[in-house]
């Protein structure tokens, strides 16, 4: 992994993936609580259309309809929410057991025990595998965001009258 700075003097991709992971989750959040206001407001709506005598049953089903699909846009928007913290949490574990591994190698080479590179390069090798399973999540969560995307131009294609 390449790495720049931090506590010791080094910056590794983890927290520069932790930061852009921080500022997507404050997105989600920011959406979630500006849509929850929006469902609000639009509940009363469909309540209101619902209720009354003097709408036809088609636009009550169509409201019934809205007040399905806002939630259900609510609890994907929330189980985004979940997956990112999951991530994260993820990401702060790979950082630990880097830097675990990073304490390892330094206190080995300083006790002389391993004087074999090859003993180091397999724990090189670790820290290579478990940068290729952070670099996988990364292409599922990219790939998760790409068909949200897509539901969503397909919703408001097919559904423009909802929500």
């Amino acid at each position: 992994m390449d790495r720049e700075t931090n506590e010791k003097g080094k910056v590794t991709d983890l927290d520069s993936f932790l930061e852009d992971l921080e500022k997507m989750i404050t997105d989600y959040i920011r959406s979630f609580s500006s849509h929850e206001r929006d469902i609000s407001r639009q509940h009363t709506t469909y309540d209101n259309i619902i209720k009354s005598k003097w709408n036809s049953k088609e636009l009550k089903a169509i409201a019934s309809l809205g007040k399905v699909v806002n939630f259900e846009d609510q609890a994907r928007l929330a189980s985004n929410i979940s997956i990112l913290y999951t991530i994260q949490r993820l990401v702060l574990n790979l950082k630990i057991l880097e830097n675990k591994i990073d304490n390892l190698i330094e206190q080995l080479g300083e006790s002389r025990i391993i004087e074999k590179a090859k003993d180091i390069d397999d724990i090189k090798e670790l820290k290579r595998l478990l940068a290729e399973q952070y670099k996988k999540r990364e292409k599922q969560q990219k790939q998760m965001e790409e068909a949200h995307k897509r539901a969503e131009e397909s919703r408001k294609k097919h559904l423009p009258y909802v929500g």
